[in-house]
């Protein structure tokens, strides 16, 4: 497994993607303390390693299918407990989620360029760089076609959220609006549940891990439409 993991590790195509990656990350985190990006992201590398060793332990799957479903169950983790922080906050009032809504901006970018690396990982190994994968976006008339299509349009969500999630693009549109925008964080994380049932063989492999993604979907959801209820409640 580790010399499986070497020879990914130490390919042209992956040393060129982690540094396309780590360009982003300091695109991304451009003025934010150092110190505390490196925690965050030392705490979503080590979730990523533990998610790697129960995909290891639970299924029979392979090193690149490893990386590839660590790097996507990661992101799905890392924008879920963005997500949660506002509301957490309202309706749990707990210290944990105070510590996420404080760097809830850096986390759900953290979340994002987990994404965008595990479609880079997928385009790479599964696909060698092949525009076939155009091919599916354009015409998802199988179920692997629209689990990519699916999941595509989910990143893009993702990506305008981390584009704008920063304070002179709240200036620019307005309160209201990039409000709005970030809500469609939501609708993409639904997009993803489909993604996950239609390319998701992980699940079919682990009973376990299926309850754990799926009490996770439903915590966040559940709580979010709890949030709804206490200010619909409060206001009326």
């Amino acid at each position: 497994m580790l010399l499986s993991l070497f020879e990914v590790f130490t390919t042209s195509n992956f040393l060129i993607i982690l540094l396309i990656f780590l360009l982003l990350i300091i695109a991304f985190y451009f003025g934010r303390k150092p110190l505390e990006i490196l925690k965050l992201w030392g705490w979503i590398l080590l979730l990523n390693i533990f998610l790697g060793f129960l995909i290891n332990l639970f299924t029979g799957f392979g090193t690149l299918a490893i990386i590839i479903n660590s790097t996507g169950y990661t992101s799905l983790l890392v924008i879920m407990a963005a997500l949660v922080a506002g509301p957490g906050t309202r309706v749990l009032r707990g210290k944990f989620f105070k510590i996420l809504l404080k760097h809830r901006r850096n986390i759900g970018v953290g979340g994002f360029l987990m994404a965008f690396l595990h479609y880079i990982l997928n385009w790479n190994f599964t696909f060698v760089w092949d525009f076939k994968i155009f091919e599916l976006l354009a015409d998802p008339s199988t179920d692997y076609g629209k689990g990519i299509f699916i999941g595509f349009n989910a990143l893009l969500i993702f990506a305008v959220a981390a584009f704008i999630s920063n304070k002179k693009s709240k200036k620019f549109l307005g309160p209201k609006i990039w409000k709005f925008l970030q809500l469609f964080c939501y609708f993409s994380l639904f997009l993803i549940i489909f993604h996950v049932l239609l390319l998701g063989s992980l699940f079919d492999k682990s009973i376990l891990l299926k309850i754990l993604f799926w009490a996770a979907f439903l915590f966040t959801f559940g709580l979010k439409l709890a949030d709804i209820y206490l200010k619909y409640s409060k206001n009326k």
